[in-house]
């Protein structure tokens, strides 16, 4: 049994997806006595609670935004009050914001290239093991877990990350047309299309697409894209 046990809240079906989904040993979502817990391997080194949900509430941001890339409509979970420490349950009022650096202990997770055809890992706990790798990886899924509802500045953020550091390969390896990408530019930039408060400028600095694209395809395509991009990542 685990020593560090964190409670998340939220709905419950999507606490119950993240249990379906989060289930290795090394990182899992279970569910006791109605109430729903975090656990990893890497929290066990730790020592004191502080430090426990520090680290628990970076682990849940890569939790969300992985779960968002496969299902737009989940709703985000959050750090519930209760920690429990082997058979101890404690209460939590507010805790300090803490800066933990931590050896993720997932090695096996990621150990081979059959891990892309191995469906041993569900995809959400190998995206979460890819971010504590790759800060540019857990820096989108932060991003995709700070909105309920995705917006254009959001996505726009997402595909500025991932251009930054792949350029034209999302290209070269089919993750992305040069046609989407030009169209979801010029959507996201345009007041015309989408409204000043959505658009990313706050003047038109050209035309506007004759057929802009929706909100609801960008956040597809984003999501496919950055899908693509963490799986190239897996050793």
């Amino acid at each position: 049994m685990p020593r560090w046990m964190v409670e998340l809240v939220g709905e419950r079906f999507d606490l119950e997806y993240l249990r379906e989904q989060v289930c290795s040993a090394e990182l899992g979502v279970t569910e006791e006595d109605g109430r729903f817990y975090l656990q990893a391997a890497e929290l066990e080194s730790l020592s004191n609670i502080d430090s426990v949900r520090s680290q628990a509430k970076m682990l849940l941001q890569h939790l969300n935004g992985a779960a968002k890339l496969d299902s737009p409509s989940f709703k985000l979970v959050e750090l519930g009050s209760a920690v429990r420490d082997g058979q101890k349950m404690h209460q939590v009022i507010e805790v300090a914001s803490i800066n933990i650096r931590c050896k993720f202990g997932v090695a096996d997770i990621l150990s081979s290239q059959s891990q892309k055809n191995n469906p041993e890992h569900t995809n959400i706990e190998i995206r979460s093991v890819v971010a504590s790798r790759y800060p540019e990886v857990a820096k989108v899924l932060v991003l995709l877990a700070s909105e309920e509802t995705t917006s254009w500045g959001t996505l726009y953020k997402v595909y500025e990350i991932v251009w930054s550091d792949v350029r034209g390969a999302m290209y070269r390896n089919g993750w992305f047309r040069k046609s989407e990408a030009s169209l979801f530019r010029r959507t996201a930039n345009s007041p015309l299309a989408i409204g000043d408060e959505a658009a990313r400028h706050g003047y038109q600095k050209e035309q506007p697409p004759p057929n802009p694209m929706s909100l609801t395809q960008a956040r597809l395509l984003m999501a496919n894209l950055v899908k693509r991009w963490i799986l190239s990542k897996c050793p």
